[in-house]
């Protein structure tokens, strides 16, 4: 709606907006040296569960509804393991991937989806299991909204492109666990468009 000019959001997100015509990425992310992360379902070491069939009528923790690694693509994974992830599970809404981590943890929840690190957000990572990591999701993109004009576009582009370079940006490349920016195209997020439209 022309509030933000330039935004870092979540594959998903992006895809919603891309339908809409609104925004179109120019760089994405990325961690732990690629172009691409995962997602995973985790539980408590502690428990009984071992598989994802056993969390049948659990209580489910995800980070949002427009969550790709905390939401979508978990729901693909409990869909294909006979669970309606809609009926078969007792579903709760943390709001940050630590918090899904946090709450498994405690105990809180039966199981939880998220992105592959945020286990190593609680004191100890170990007491975490992981039943199913989900397929690579395209690494977060930056995106920007109609109108700003081509050079604009080239200039801020580049900027991304050039930032891990720049001493100043540590504090927010720390913070964001990121690595780099590199180039990408619209083709390169038509995978989590089509699991979208089959969830």
């Amino acid at each position: 709606n022309g509030k933000v000019d330039v935004a870092l959001v979540g594959a998903a997100t992006y895809i919603q907006a891309r339908r809409l015509g609104r925004a179109r990425a120019i760089v994405r992310a990325v961690r732990k040296s690629q172009p691409f992360y995962y997602g995973v379902i985790l539980v408590n070491r502690g428990t009984s569960f071992r598989r994802i069939a056993e969390l049948r009528g659990k209580r489910f923790a995800f980070v949002d509804r427009s969550s790709t690694s905390g939401f979508f693509y978990p729901r693909l994974i409990l869909k294909n393991e006979g669970i309606d992830p809609d009926r078969d599970i007792i579903p709760i809404f943390a709001g940050s991937h630590t918090s899904v981590a946090s709450l498994v943890a405690a105990g809180r929840v039966d199981a939880g989806a998220c992105f592959d690190g945020a286990q190593e957000s609680v004191a100890d990572p170990t007491q975490l299991l992981a039943l199913a990591t989900t397929k690579p999701i395209p690494g977060d993109p930056v995106v920007v909204r109609p109108g700003l004009g081509v050079d604009f576009v080239n200039r801020l582009r580049q900027a991304f492109l050039s930032l891990a370079s720049m001493p100043e940006a540590k504090g927010f490349f720390s913070l964001a666990k990121i690595d780099d920016f590199i180039l990408t195209q619209d083709s390169d997020y038509d995978g989590v468009a089509e699991l979208i439209d089959a969830l």
